[in-house]
């Protein structure tokens, strides 16, 4: 174990993290994208895979060294939020370079797809029917044009 202490702003942003995830993220898709892969580590799941690199996205951590880091730190802390397991360095990078890439681009899909549908965007306006300031302009430069000759 690591014998850094936790800063606290990092300590901040995985209570962030863990209300992300449990409020945002279902959890049951990601096993059930993952149900017809052959998982070769023992205790290391998908589910953790994927937390774990969506956590260093949001953390901002740029190298499996960090991300084992912080994982091992805050492992009390990642345990409570789906039972996140940290990962040995060996672990996390032979789970990152076997397990199949197809996985995590079905659960972005999925996920974004979820979103999308949740949150539409607001539709442009038509050309058929003009904006308010376009119509109040219309009406109001003429009578400012008569008053200013």
């Amino acid at each position: 174990m690591s014998s850094r202490k936790p800063k606290a702003t990092r300590k901040r942003m995985i209570s962030c993290f863990a209300q992300i995830v449990q409020e945002h993220v279902p959890g049951w898709k990601i096993e059930q994208i993952a149900s017809g892969e052959k998982v070769k580590a023992r205790k290391f799941s998908y589910s953790s895979q994927v937390y774990l690199l969506m956590l260093s996205q949001f953390l901002h951590l740029f190298s499996l060294n960090e991300i084992v880091d912080v994982s091992k730190i805050y492992a009390a802390e990642l345990s409570r939020v789906r039972g996140i397991t940290p990962a040995n360095l060996n672990t996390f990078s032979n789970a990152n370079r076997t397990r199949d890439p197809k996985v995590m681009q079905t659960f972005f899909w999925t996920m974004y797809g979820i979103y999308r549908s949740q949150h539409q965007e607001p539709q442009p306006r038509s050309q058929l029917s003009p904006h308010p300031v376009h119509i109040w302009l219309q009406i109001n430069i003429p009578t400012f044009l008569q008053t200013h000759k």
